[in-house]
C-alpha cells in the first residue's frame, strides 16, 4: 500500500469531484494521504478532510503566500494542532520565487510556526523554493529545540540533501523524479539513504511521466515509487515499506 505525505484535496481543482477522487484511492492501493493546509481556512478544510475520511490525516499552518495574515491567523491555528489527526504544522518555509509576500514577514511567520513546533512538539513540513540559504538558517537554529520534519518536493541538490538530512529531517521526492530533466532530483534520490525517505504527489500540482500536465492525484504514487525504486535498484516493496516506516516515525500521531 502506498503513501501520499504531501497533497492538498482542498484545492479548488478538486472542487467538482473531490469525493469521487478520494474514493477511488483505496482502489488504487493508496493506503494514507496527509492533506497539508496553506492558509487558515485550507487548514480547516484539512482536518475537515481528516474527519470525514479514515485514512487522511492533517498539517495546519500558513503558507509562505500567505505569510501576511499569520499574526491574526497563528492563534486560529494553533487550536487544530491538538485534534487527533494533526500530525505536523505545515507547509511553512520561504518562497522567493514569488514573493507574493515580503522576505522579512516570510521569515517572521516561519519562525512563529517553528515556535509552535517546540512548544507542541510537532513536526514541521517545510516549503522551499529559491531560498534554501535563508531556509537552512532557520532550521538549523532550531535543531537545539529538537525540531524535526519533512521538506516537501525537494528539488535540491545532494550538497544541500546532506545538511537537511545532518538537520534529522526527511525528504519528500514528488512526481518531478520521473522528469526526463530531472538529473538532480536522481542525484539526490540515489545520495538519500531510504530510511530518510518520503513520497507525495503535492496533488493537483506536478503530475509525474506519464501524465505530465494532467491534474494530479494519490493514485500516481505508484510511478514515483517505482522510479525511486529504479534508482536505488531495489524492489518496488522494499521502498513502500521504507516509505510507510519512514512516515510513521516522522508523524508519531499516525496509527
Amino acid at each position: 500500500m502506498y503513501i501520499d505525505a504531501h497533497a492538498h484535496y482542498d484545492d479548488d481543482r478538486f472542487a467538482d469531484d473531490q469525493a469521487q477522487v478520494l474514493s477511488r484511492l483505496l482502489q488504487n492501493d493508496i493506503s494514507l494521504v496527509i492533506n497539508s493546509g496553506a492558509n487558515l481556512e485550507s487548514s480547516r478544510q484539512s482536518i475537515q478532510l481528516a474527519k470525514t475520511y479514515p485514512f487522511i490525516y492533517a498539517c495546519c499552518g500558513i503558507h509562505p503566500h500567505e505569510a501576511e495574515s499569520y499574526i491574526e491567523d497563528l492563534p486560529l491555528i494553533e487550536e487544530m494542532l491538538s485534534h487527533e489527526k494533526c500530525v505536523a504544522i505545515g507547509e511553512i518555509g520561504l518562497d522567493y520565487h514569488y514573493e507574493n509576500t515580503r522576505r522579512d514577514i516570510q521569515i517572521e511567520a516561519f519562525r512563529a510556526h517553528m515556535d509552535l513546533a517546540v512548544k507542541h512538539q510537532l513536526p514541521v513540513v517545510i516549503h522551499n523554493r529559491e531560498s534554501t540559504q535563508d531556509c537552512l538558517e532557520v532550521v538549523n537554529d532550531y535543531r537545539k529545540d529538537g525540531v524535526k520534519g519533512l521538506f516537501h518536493c525537494f528539488s535540491g541538490s545532494p550538497e544541500v540533501a546532506k545538511i537537511v538530512l545532518d538537520a534529522d529531517y526527511h525528504i519528500s521526492i514528488g512526481g518531478t523524479v520521473t522528469f526526463k530533466n530531472a538529473k538532480k532530483v536522481v542525484e539526490t534520490v540515489k545520495y538519500v539513504p531510504l530510511d530518510r525517505l518520503l513520497t507525495e504527489t503535492d496533488s493537483p500540482y506536478l503530475s509525474p511521466e506519464p501524465n505530465r500536465g494532467k491534474r494530479n492525484n494519490s493514485s500516481n504514487i505508484p510511478y514515483i515509487v517505482k522510479k525511486i525504486a529504479e534508482i536505488k535498484n531495489v524492489p518496488v516493496e522494499k521502498v513502500v515499506k521504507a516509505v510507510e516506516q519512514n512516515t510513521k516515525e516522522l508523524f508519531k500521531k499516525i496509527k
